[in-house]
């Protein structure tokens, strides 16, 4: 892991100003609360509710149900002649009941022999491995919440947190799954919610800069922020709390393009569905889009412009009327969308404006060919906006538009061009695997074998099937086309063929997602191929993933 101690300081920093901000002089919830098994009652109806909750709204501190086990703050002198600042503050829950006990147990096991250690490398005028340990408290009803962040120079700035729950009524430890009923949440949900947190704020550090990581790497910006929201990285149990006003906040890991691989930031999630109106405009009498911000799918209606549009473009050659094609990949809140055709291609899009201003689209087509509707996005260069306009250019060609806060128009058809083109560095080369597709007759790709499959800039790809037998393998090039992302990787739509002159192909989608390899003589790097929709790419059916090894030195 790449990793810069300055940035790791910065991280905890940006996180005790959040949390200072959330965590200090905190009110009492007055409203009803969720209540199934008397976890806590609301201050309105509890009938010591006057002692609970107290008029003045004390801090938790304040109140004297937070105190510390320990207190350290000093500097030393340590390796090198160099100067370090330490400070340590360990939580505890003032109370003798069985739930203060147990998280106080558990916090000092975890913290107490670290700074037991720190503080000997202290005395001895060493560096210590830790140095800062603090924490935040926050209150909501009944439900008490700490969370600890300990930081590290020792390890170039590594930053962690931990959390814990306590029922202050009934004296009792809450665990995650109890944190998630407060708001009737499931872990699934519980998921989402961070994805779609970490993908705005992913998107507000990162999109400013974007132009630079273009310089080195056209894809780095969305393969961090695919790795942001991947399935490896969004855990079912994360540490968590509800601050004053119940809002539920997760600490995520955010991809990041510089110095460290990611960071660790506690997030405000939303729960439940997007509620919000989102305004359709859809003028293309063929496509139906219907749904909500978080929600929408697409049908495609038998109409005379449809008809001429496909046949014109040979890009559809049978259409599926009345098929209903759910859109994945919704991570941000849209609150407009607008579909046009555009290119040369009559290519029907639409777009999704986002509460931040920013676009995302759909590749209609392009995703039903593959079986696999996705949202991709934010475009590049395309933020403010407030709206979105169609035209036709002095050559007769489609156009759709961007329309900013100030009016400007912002060309949308080539960027739609070369995002859907966009391929990462971490993706190009060469890669091998072995397969065991079993024995089964219906099977195209029956039996044992390897791969070998070479992706290039741009998308395009070359792959070879050698089954285990044959006398030469089977040889096929084609295209890869970017549809969005979803937890299992980047979505690709496939184009694929052994023979471009006798019209059969391969088609489908897939998720590509990669990562190191530190086994002993392995190569370093997997690329993970998930079948999605369509034919299958390496495996046999929708949701087997392949995986490849980067062999050293391809191309």
């Amino acid at each position: 892991m790449k990793k810069t101690g300055a940035v790791g300081i910065i991280s905890c920093v940006l996180f005790l100003f959040l949390a200072s901000a959330c965590g200090k002089q905190m009110k009492r919830c007055a409203e009803k609360s969720w209540n199934p098994e008397g976890l806590w009652e609301s201050a309105s109806s509890a009938g010591d509710s006057a002692a609970q909750h107290p008029a003045d709204h004390l801090s938790v501190a304040e109140e004297g149900i937070i105190g510390e086990s320990c207190s350290e703050d000093g500097t030393v002198l340590g390796s090198f002649g160099i100067e370090y600042s330490y400070s340590y503050h360990i939580p505890k829950i003032n109370a003798n009941t069985p739930g203060a006990k147990a998280i106080n147990q558990k916090i000092e096991a975890l913290y107490g022999t670290d700074v037991k250690a720190c503080m000997e490398a202290v005395r001895k005028k060493e560096s210590p491995v830790f140095d800062t340990i603090t924490y935040e408290s926050f209150r909501f009803g009944e439900v008490l919440s700490l969370l600890i962040c300990y930081h590290s120079n020792y390890y170039d700035g590594e930053q962690q947190y931990d959390s814990y729950h306590y029922d202050v009524k009934r004296g009792l430890e809450l665990d995650h799954d109890d944190m998630l009923a407060v708001k009737g949440m499931t872990r699934e949900a519980y998921r989402n919610a961070i994805r779609r947190a970490a993908v705005q704020y992913y998107d507000d550090q990162n999109y400013p800069a974007w132009a630079e990581l273009l310089r080195y790497d056209p894809g780095a910006y969305q393969e961090r922020r695919s790795w942001t929201i991947s399935e490896k990285n969004v855990p079912d149990v994360s540490p968590l709390y509800l601050d004053h006003t119940g809002t539920l906040h997760a600490v995520a890991a955010i991809g990041s393009n510089v110095g460290p691989d990611f960071l660790y930031v506690p997030l405000p999630l939303e729960a439940g569905e997007d509620s919000r109106n989102v305004k359709m405009d859809h003028p293309l009498d063929f496509l139906t889009v219907t749904g909500s911000g978080r929600a929408l799918s697409l049908c495609l209606q038998q109409t005379e412009y449809g008809e001429s549009l496909f046949q014109k473009s040979s890009y559809l050659l049978y259409p599926p009327y009345g098929d209903v094609f759910p859109v994945h990949g919704l991570w941000n809140d849209y609150v407009s969308t607008f579909s046009a055709v555009v290119g040369e291609e009559n290519m029907p899009i639409v777009f999704l404006l986002g509460r931040d201003g920013r676009v995302s689209y759909i590749d209609v087509l392009t995703g039903i060919k593959g079986g696999y509707c996705c949202a991709d996005g934010p475009l590049f260069d395309v933020d403010r906006v407030t709206s979105f306009a169609a035209d036709v250019n002095e050559r007769g060609i489609p156009v759709a538009y961007a329309v900013r806060e100030d009016g400007e128009r912002v060309e949308l058809n080539g960027r739609v061009a070369f995002d859907r083109k966009r391929m990462g560095n971490a993706f190009c080369g060469t890669w091998s695997c072995r397969y065991d597709h079993g024995t089964d007759e219906s099977v195209d790709s029956s039996g044992t074998g390897s791969y070998t499959l070479t992706i290039q800039d741009g998308g395009r790809i070359q792959m070879s099937r050698w089954e285990d037998g044959q006398r030469a393998p089977e040889a096929f090039e084609g295209q890869l086309t970017r549809l969005g992302m979803m937890e299992q990787g980047l979505v690709y739509y496939y184009h694929a063929w052994q023979n471009p002159d006798d019209g059969f192909v391969i088609e489908g989608a897939i998720a590509l997602e990669t990562e190191s390899d530190y086994r002993e003589g392995a190569s370093g790097s997997i690329l993970r191929v998930t079948e999605l929709g369509g034919m299958p790419f390496s495996g046999t059916a929708t949701g087997e993933t392949t995986c490849f090894e980067k062999i050293p030195g391809g191309s």
